[in-house]
């Protein structure tokens, strides 16, 4: 380590160090000399569901704070970070306290007291560089020996426990509003469960080989209500359009994540208009519906369906998200290599139907859950830029706290 001083941005001194610049009172180290490096242990559902108990079991997973189940034993009690080490999540790091256990394939640090170190500090600090060393050679890994060589900087106790204050106060809210779009997400699955089955406000209801629907309503054919656009485009550089490839479209969500452009795809398109619903027909990508939001032009590996007059294309929309047209889509996918379904058979799916005016209240109420998920997403996207900013500034030294 050197004592080089530099003067970066608002006048401040900084020094270099392995680690990089960082201010003049903060330190580098790496992880060996800061703390004890351990495993979890083989933990498997079957000691889950036999042993029920409070105490948290984590895992490689990302989703859920890595959480796999609970048991009535602890392996690990206070304050430590984790990480993943094998597999696709391999570096990701937790900041852990209290009674919990953790699986093969978590690493653990304990601090040793050699060095004044706030464990949810170093969970946030760890997190901008263990990426960089996890090995891709195959299955990615992040092993003890090499997290033990991380060197990683620190300010004085004081600013890392109020540096980890502030991100946790933004992981809090980041948190709550994912809890928000989870709850909203479980609404409109129940919602489009009742509504797409029972309708609004009806009392009375009859018998069909698919279930019990309002007396009002009839079991018809989506071969009846909406037809498959195939109009084919080729591609050149006079017509430019933009294009939608299964990649762009969210699975489950209908949301359109990114817009491509035809220029940049050489191989045959189908061409849709602003309302053509688009029906992902692999079977790994059946989840991948959309409501097209303006005319362009789309992989063939997706169906464009176009609604009738009698079949407002919004209830459409829903009605291809629902488990229904999802399982009938599987039961009709044929092929062993990419499984996939055609319109020739998905034209024969059968649904009940209210009358024009029933649908659209149905997905009023439908498009209103979506734009609430809508807009929690946007917000949790602003709070996920915010954090990325805040920890760039805080845990570099250039914003001091």
């Amino acid at each position: 380590m050197t004592n080089q001083i530099t003067t970066l941005d608002m006048g401040k001194k900084f020094k270099k160090t392995p680690a990089g610049e960082i201010p003049v009172e903060w330190d580098a180290t790496n992880i060996d000399s800061i703390g004890e490096l351990g495993r979890g242990r083989v933990i498997n559902q079957k000691e889950i569901n036999e042993h029920p108990g409070p105490y948290p079991v984590y895992s490689s997973q990302s989703k859920k704070q890595g959480v796999m189940g609970y048991i009535d034993t602890f392996d690990f009690e206070g304050e430590y970070v984790t990480w993943t080490t094998d597999g696709a999540y391999a570096g990701t790091v937790f900041f852990r306290s209290g009674r919990f256990n953790c699986t093969n394939v978590c690493g653990t640090i304990k601090a040793n007291g050699n060095h004044p170190i706030c464990a949810e500090f170093l969970a946030y600090i760890l997190s901008m560089y263990t990426k960089r060393h996890v090995s891709y050679v195959g299955n990615p890994k992040l092993m003890n020996n090499v997290m033990g060589k991380i060197f990683f900087p620190y300010p004085p106790l004081r600013e890392q426990k109020k540096i980890a204050e502030i991100l946790t106060a933004v992981d809090e809210s980041i948190e709550k509003t994912r809890a928000v779009i989870e709850k909203t997400k479980e609404l409109k699955k129940a919602l489009m469960q009742t509504l797409l089955t029972r309708g609004i406000g009806h009392k009375k209801f009859k018998k069909t080989p698919i279930g019990e629907i309002p007396v009002e309503w009839e079991i018809v054919r989506l071969g009846n209500m909406a037809e498959q656009s195939d109009e084919r485009f080729m591609p050149s550089i006079l017509d430019q359009r933009p294009y939608i490839g299964l990649e762009h479209i969210g699975s489950g969500d209908g949301r359109i994540l990114a817009i491509g452009n035809s220029k940049s795809i050489s191989s045959l398109k189908t061409i849709f208009y602003k309302g053509d619903i688009l029906f992902g027909k692999l079977r790994p990508n059946l989840k991948k519906v959309a409501m097209a939001p303006f005319d362009g032009v789309c992989s063939t590996d997706i169906m464009v369906i176009r609604p009738r007059e009698n079949l407002i294309p919004a209830f459409l929309y829903y009605l291809l998200q629902s488990d229904n047209a999802f399982g009938f889509a599987i039961g009709t996918s044929g092929g062993t290599k990419m499984p996939r379904t055609s319109w020739p058979l998905f034209r024969n799916y059968e649904f009940p139907c209210p009358s024009l005016s029933e649908q659209k209240k149905i997905a009023e109420i439908l498009t209103a859950v979506d734009e609430k998920i809508e807009k929690e997403e946007n917000a949790r996207k602003t709070m996920d830029g915010l954090k990325k900013g805040l920890m760039q500034a805080l845990l570099t030294g250039k914003v001091r706290v």
